[in-house]
């Protein structure tokens, strides 16, 4: 899947640059459900940073083909990252039993599941 997002962003976004009129905004709004993809499984893998950059990039090409349903879209998969990372509890605060320590090649750190 990643290997098939990184070819359409890639090819998608050259010939967008060049693109007018209706093909442009065809064009972003194939990239910008790409990039929602993509977020949804970089959210997926934990790797929330990636997520979010790719949902930067899904608004501004939605917002440049002016469609409220992508937009829409966006923003539920905005809500569902953010719902995903932490979790709370009936207090107001982030539930400890949902704490992990993940270790790996970059350091380690704690993450809410």
């Amino acid at each position: 899947m990643s290997s098939l997002a990184s070819k359409v962003l890639m090819e998608g976004q050259v010939r967008y640059d060049s693109a007018t009129g209706g093909e442009r905004e065809q064009l972003a709004l194939v990239l910008a459900s790409t990039y929602r993809v993509a977020a949804s499984c970089a959210n997926g893998f934990g790797q929330r940073d990636l997520a979010l950059s790719a949902l930067t990039s899904a608004k501004l090409l939605a917002k440049e083909a002016d469609d409220p349903v992508v937009m829409a879209l966006l923003e539920s998969t905005l809500s569902w990252i953010h719902e995903r990372v932490v979790r709370w509890s009936a207090d107001g605060r982030p539930s400890a039993d949902r704490m992990r320590l993940h270790v790996g090649p970059g350091g380690h750190h704690l993450m809410w599941e």
